[in-house]
């Protein structure tokens, strides 16, 4: 295996997604190559920090400061149920209040009287 092949089969390899003789040639490979094995590590951290918890801070309130996977719930549904009060609210308002009145007429008044009607004449 090359080092491409190794690159591309590296995040397969960290998930435990390849079969066992092909996982071992990757093993093998990075054991071997300086730069796989740097690439691989690179890899790991990046991993590492992106599953890793959110950092709460310590003015948090108490139940943000648990950590975990619950503490990210707990904010996106107080934010949710923020957003449906906040939706509700306005919707409420805007159904109770009144129509404003027109600035000018609906339609212009229709007079009594019909138009003109207008007479072809032969000139002669």
């Amino acid at each position: 295996m090359n080092c491409d092949e190794i690159r591309e089969l590296t995040p397969d390899r960290l998930d435990a997604l390849l079969d066992d003789e092909r996982a071992r040639a990757v093993d093998d490979h990075i054991a071997s190559c300086a730069g796989c094995s740097a690439e691989r590590a690179s890899y790991g951290r990046f991993r590492a920090a992106l599953y890793a918890p959110y950092p709460v801070p310590a003015h948090a309130p108490a139940a943000h400061r648990r950590g975990g996977a619950g503490a990210g719930l707990v904010r996106y549904a107080a934010a949710f149920a923020a957003g449906v009060l906040l939706t509700l609210v306005v919707q409420s308002a805007r159904a109770a209040a009144p129509p404003p009145p027109p600035d000018r007429p609906v339609a212009e008044p229709v007079s009594e009287t019909p138009p003109p009607v207008l007479v072809p004449r032969r000139i002669a």
